[in-house]
C-alpha cells in the first residue's frame, strides 16, 4: 500500500499520524509490514465502525460491547 492510498484510509488524524511509522523488512522471502499503534486511550473507528481482535478474527462491535469497552478502557485508565 502506498502512501498515497493510506491517506486515503477512513480513520482519524491521530490514528494517520501514528500510520506514518511503517517499516518493512523481509523474513523467509515474504515482505513484512511493521506499524507501530500508540494507544489513543479511546477506540478508534475505521469507517465509522469500531472492531476488536478475538484470537485471529476481526469483529465489528455492536453498540453495547462498544460502551463495554469504553467502560473498560477508562477504568485501566484511571489505575
Amino acid at each position: 500500500m502506498t502512501s498515497i492510498q493510506l491517506s486515503q484510509e477512513p480513520v482519524s488524524e491521530e490514528m494517520m499520524t501514528m500510520l506514518k511509522d511503517i517499516k518493512s523488512y523481509t523474513y523467509n522471502g515474504a515482505t513484512v509490514l511493521s506499524i507501530k499503534i500508540d494507544n489513543t486511550g479511546k477506540p478508534e473507528p475505521y469507517n465509522g465502525k469500531y472492531y476488536r481482535r478475538e484470537g485471529t478474527n476481526t469483529v465489528e462491535l455492536n453498540v453495547p460491547d462498544l460502551i463495554c469497552l469504553t467502560q473498560n478502557l477508562q477504568k485501566h485508565m484511571d489505575d
